[in-house]
């Protein structure tokens, strides 16, 4: 991945390899049963991290996308109005 200066990227890429690594040392069983829950804990949260920089960026998508529409909505109108 590209190298960013933004913190929540940074923190979603961060918390998604913490979620790889937990999912590859869990196939080769390479945790042991004394690390197993606090390893699964800190996989719960890097997924609720995950999730929720996820979440803000669906919502900031949807509000770029409703303000291209209107822009789009809006040059059709002065187009129509000019002719």
């Amino acid at each position: 991945m590209p190298e960013t200066a933004d913190p929540t990227a940074r923190k979603f890429e961060t918390n998604f390899r913490n979620l790889e690594q937990l999912a590859a040392d869990l196939e080769r069983e390479a945790i042991s049963i004394d690390e197993l829950i606090p390893r699964a804990q800190a996989g719960a949260e890097a997924a609720r991290n995950c999730l929720e920089v996820l979440n803000r960026s669906d919502e900031a998508l949807v509000e770029i996308d409703r303000i291209y529409a209107k822009i789009v909505a809006d040059n059709g109108k002065a187009e129509a109005s000019s002719s």
